[in-house]
């Protein structure tokens, strides 16, 4: 690797944006919760259950 960037910093620098991913993942399904919590009759929305799994 060019310039002194080490394997060890490109490993962490990519750890850390996937666990940024993650918390956004886990908000989002949070956030369709929350929302399912307030207009249950949105339960069975295919498109909301596709967004589900799809943060999963």
């Amino acid at each position: 690797m060019a310039y002194g960037i080490t394997r060890a910093v490109v490993l962490d620098g990519a750890l850390d944006h996937i666990s940024a991913q993650n918390t956004c993942m886990e908000n989002a399904l949070d956030e369709i919760g929350a929302f399912l919590l307030e207009h249950p009759e949105f339960d069975q929305d295919e498109h909301l259950t596709t967004a589900r799994i799809a943060l999963l």
